[in-house]
């Protein structure tokens, strides 16, 4: 496989695929990057035809993302925020200079009515209806470099690696 580097990628205009001729085996369903312009916002869509988590790997921040009246503001330097239900939403840039963001979406491994119907039970559960979007749990992680690791290198490799566990995978309804 082919290394990308972010200089390669166009970046006018908005989001673009980092493996755009890629056949994926895996079940993301998009992986793009963007800047996003200081004080500037990007508004993401629902999934269609599939049910999707979505979520943003920012370098810096801070950033908010809005779902309905909900928002949450992440940390003040790099992290994450995943929004599981796949709903329309908006990632604004809070500050004075540009957010480099990889966006993912990844397919819920489950039919559209399993995934509405657990959607729902989620809903229920933080005793909101299920049309609304008030009470749900955005999965915000930092990426703070005090909390790392350090371990020996792994693969193979040498020398040390420092690494850390942001999000776990019972965060997710997905495999991402």
């Amino acid at each position: 496989m082919k290394h990308v580097h972010i200089n390669e990628l166009a970046l006018k205009g908005g989001p673009v695929p980092v493996f755009a001729r890629l056949q994926r085996q895996t079940p993301w369903a998009a992986l793009n990057y963007w800047v996003l312009a200081p004080g500037g916002s990007f508004r993401g869509l629902a999934a269609t035809g599939m049910p999707c988590e979505q979520g943003y790997i920012f370098m810096d921040g801070p950033v908010a993302l809005t779902l309905g009246e909900q928002k949450i503001k992440s940390g003040t330097g790099p992290g994450c925020i995943v929004e599981p239900t796949g709903r329309t939403h908006e990632l604004r840039n809070l500050t004075e200079r540009f957010v480099h963001v990889l966006r993912v979406r990844v397919v819920v491994d489950m039919d559209v009515e399993t995934h509405q119907r657990l959607r729902n039970q989620f809903f229920k559960n933080l005793g909101v209806e299920t049309d609304a979007t008030q009470g749900v749990q955005f999965k915000v992680g930092t990426f703070d470099a005090q909390v790392l690791k350090w371990r020996d290198a792994i693969h193979g490799g040498c020398g040390q690696i420092a690494t850390r566990h942001v999000l776990s995978p019972e965060d997710f309804y997905s495999d991402w």
